[in-house]
């Protein structure tokens, strides 16, 4: 796709969402499939289109992946929330970008660890026993805390801030085990979503950083219920 084209496509999905026009659905699947981020972002409209499809978006949508990248796609894409797996020789100078902004703990983690963690961030930990989430909260008192888990029967009996499900979208609202934390969803490819049923109780959708663009531009399109 040239450049002028490419303008020619981000300009006219602008008019389309403007105009409350059913058009632009069908333009966002094409940009899609045509280009890359840095493409994308190149184009002078880029920045008011992400924030448009943030307001399009039927659920949240968040981005997981190292932390400097995700971070980057987080404000560029106008996503909601960015997970981070952080490498140890950035911890010094990584600063979170906005608000819902998590680092994601190894199984193993000590008080050295916490205390080297940078400032700002929430912390997400593979679900444990009840006594070591216990012990984590103690050990960072100020920090918001999450779990990520395959079934929702896996989660301990108390309050969490944030649960990452590695699995389908759940039907149905959500259950008491959830326990008032946001519901955050991973596990499905942009493909997927078309077949997907979208739970409204949920908080949002995680998405890898490699595909965040694509998940970005299909599910502003998507609606309840539609196929993509």
């Amino acid at each position: 796709m040239t450049r002028a084209h490419l303008a020619e496509l981000v300009a006219r999905a602008l008019a389309a969402i403007h105009a409350d026009s059913p058009s632009y659905k069908a333009l966002l699947r094409e940009l899609a499939e045509a280009c890359e981020l840095p493409t994308l972002l190149a184009q002078p409209a880029a920045a008011e289109l992400m924030l448009e499809l943030r307001k399009l978006r039927p659920t949240g949508l968040w981005v997981r992946g190292e932390a400097t990248r995700a971070l980057r796609c987080k404000s560029e894409l106008a996503l909601d929330g960015a997970i981070c797996e952080l490498a140890a020789e950035s911890q010094p100078a990584l600063a979170p970008a906005g608000r819902e902004c998590w680092l994601t703990l190894p199984s193993s983690w000590d008080a050295p660890l916490l205390r080297a963690l940078p400032t700002g961030f929430g912390l997400i930990t593979p679900v444990v026993a009840e006594l070591e989430l216990l012990l984590l909260r103690r050990g960072a008192p100020l920090r918001a805390l999450g779990v990520r888990c395959r079934s929702l029967s896996e989660l301990p009996a108390m309050r969490l801030d944030l649960v990452l499900l590695e699995a389908a979208v759940p039907t149905g609202e959500p259950g008491p085990e959830v326990r008032g934390a946001r519901l955050l969803c991973a596990g499905l490819s942009p493909e997927q979503l078309g077949r997907a049923e979208l739970n409204l109780g949920i908080s949002g959708l995680v998405c890898d950083a490699e595909q965040a663009l694509a998940w970005a531009l299909r599910l502003a399109a998507h609606r309840i219920g539609a196929a993509l």
